[in-house]
């Protein structure tokens, strides 16, 4: 079958107390798709082996979307009716097991989905960022009825990966009043506003983007909408519009603060920390993330990413001690590239205390790692930055 392709780009992140959590006896077990992690021969023998098509869930600890899709979306009961109909299987692109499949099938951004062909390990359909269950289920019934058809976001991309700005513009300002409402026209419209920056058209992809980030009717996941008040943050920040950014994180602080509220389970609710750490660091109030770190990190003792968090924020409000003692905590659970963005972390806390010698350390091991180890193009311009940044302390 031909490849689809269906997005390229990603909506690309203290709360008020919940009810208590029922018993464990008495709780209901969550719906969970019969996912083979991390073994992609396995899952493309069990694919060919049943002749089924191979959902394949391309992910990253530290992307916030990913963890939406998975506490939102992959364990929603609706799919029950697709669970035999596929293989699924799960990729975590930070882990060196998962190199080939990476290298076979590059990814732009985090999380992608794929359907694979089993018998030719061709792609049928490509999704990169969030869905809604509502529009995983179309998708993968597509896949199944062998739809190849381009999509809106087809034809916009190709026009923005060959340089034609203001015909991916006028593509997506043509498209974007008769697509129906819902992640693929976000993406349209985001794509829009990239390709329409410094021209008039500029404004028409921001009204409406804004008219989807206050409409709650909007069916997107929070994790996307979230992403758009970011974009609107930037673009008011862009214009000199202080005043209008700083209202807007305010907002955008109590939306995502009402979402994890909400949210089902811990799980559910630390898929926002992210950008809740990004709204109180717009509002200029750092401190307002540190409590709800610290319960992350406590309900999930072996993630890396509340520690991580944690120590930017520390080392933002100019707590050194606190900072060092929360990066040493990331860097004991990271693994992967992932560990040299939490080395430049740990450099920035030396530099901030002006200790060279740990500076210079952190920033070669991170080199070492990215030396090492099978870079996408994210982490190797990380790498060149490194190593800008050390040589640079060993210059006269």
């Amino acid at each position: 079958m031909k490849a689809l392709v269906l997005a390229v780009l990603v909506l690309s992140a203290c709360a008020p107390s919940k009810p208590a959590t029922p018993p464990v006896a008495a709780a209901k077990q969550p719906f969970a798709l019969p996912f083979i992690d991390d073994d992609y021969p396995r899952a493309l023998a069990r694919a060919r082996a049943d002749n089924r098509l191979l959902f394949v869930d391309v992910w990253a600890p530290w992307c916030h979307t990913c963890l939406s899709l998975r506490a939102y979306v992959l364990r929603d009961p609706a799919l029950a009716r697709l669970s035999n109909k596929f293989v699924w299987a799960a990729i975590d692109t930070e882990k060196e097991g998962n190199a080939a499949f990476v290298a076979a099938h590059p990814i732009e951004s985090w999380p992608t989905l794929f359907v694979i062909d089993p018998k030719t390990d061709a792609v049928v359909l490509k999704w990169a960022g969030g869905a809604t269950v509502a529009e995983l289920e179309s998708l993968l019934d597509r896949a199944l009825a062998g739809h190849t058809e381009k999509s809106v976001e087809d034809r916009v991309s190709e026009l923005a990966k060959k340089g034609d700005r203001a015909g991916c513009a006028a593509l997506a300002k043509e498209e974007l009043p008769r697509m129906a409402h819902g992640t693929s026209r976000a993406n349209v419209a985001l794509a829009g506003l990239d390709c329409a920056r410094g021209t008039p058209d500029a404004a028409h992809f921001v009204d409406a983007i804004t008219t989807m980030v206050v409409d709650p009717k909007e069916p997107i996941l929070a994790d996307d909408r979230s992403a758009l008040y970011e974009v609107l943050i930037e673009e008011r920040k862009a214009l000199g519009d202080k005043a209008g950014a700083k209202s807007l994180a305010r907002a955008w602080a109590t939306f995502l603060e009402g979402e994890a509220a909400r949210a089902p389970d811990a799980a559910g609710r630390t898929v926002f920390d992210s950008h809740r750490m990004g709204a109180y660091l717009e509002l200029g109030e750092p401190a307002r993330a540190v409590p709800m770190l610290e319960e992350s990190e406590r309900d999930f003792p072996n993630d890396y990413n509340p520690p991580a968090r944690l120590a930017k924020i520390h080392l933002v409000m100019g707590h050194h001690a606190p900072a060092r003692a929360a990066i040493t905590r990331a860097l004991a659970k990271a693994y992967g590239p992932r560990r040299m963005r939490l080395l430049a972390l740990s450099a920035d806390i030396a530099h901030a205390t002006g200790d060279a010698k740990t500076e210079r350390q952190a920033l070669d091991d991170a080199i070492a790692i990215g030396k090492s180890t099978s870079l996408s193009a994210g982490y190797k311009k990380l790498l060149e930055q490194l190593e800008i940044r050390r040589a640079a302390l060993d210059a006269p």
